[in-house]
């Protein structure tokens, strides 16, 4: 019986434990998701501030409407690896085929170098008012509607991975037509 008293009682906290941790996560789990929708939402508007509406209409591509349902242009988000972990990217896209926005949401990249893929100032390097084919780091010469993009000092991999989640939602814009 006394071997068994210390089993009983790890038993015992152990059940305990999960039951409160059980019962915290069911108190935050509605708070947090709605904390998560805000901040997506809140992206999603800064990228199409005439859009009023964002719909799912497949995975990772949302659709975005006015107050008139009228469509705007299409939100995608895309993930590419970056120089030490996946850095995921949301990107609008209006239906003239024009960048209005890229929001760098997930990176682990270096502070002060890769981390800079994040910066506002990186981000508004893609925004343009005609439809693009595509991006590219550094580029010279280019033809068509292709746009040069420079990199970040000392952050060319983070730099192009960005460029390539862009250029990937470029893609999926053109697929969707």
């Amino acid at each position: 019986m006394k071997k068994l008293f210390p089993v009983l009682s790890l038993l015992t906290i152990c059940v305990v434990m999960t039951g409160l941790l059980a019962f915290v996560y069911g108190i935050t789990k509605e708070p947090i998701e709605k904390q998560l929708n805000t901040k997506f939402d809140k992206s999603c508007q800064e990228l199409m501030q005439d859009a009023s509406h964002f719909t799912l209409i497949s995975e990772n591509i949302y659709s975005a409407t006015n107050e008139n349902d009228d469509l705007i242009g299409y939100i995608f988000i895309t993930i590419t690896p970056g120089y030490r972990e996946e850095i995921k990217v949301m990107t609008g896209i209006l239906t003239n085929g024009s960048v209005s926005g890229v929001s760098v949401l997930e990176s682990n990249e270096t502070p002060g170098l890769g981390k800079n893929c994040e910066e506002p100032w990186f981000e508004n390097r893609f925004i343009t008012d005609k439809k693009v084919s595509e991006f590219v780091v550094n580029g010279n010469n280019l033809k068509n509607d292709k746009v040069s993009v420079d990199a970040i000092t000392g952050a060319t991999i983070s730099s192009s991975a960005v460029t390539s989640a862009v250029n990937e939602a470029i893609v999926l814009f053109n697929n969707l037509k």
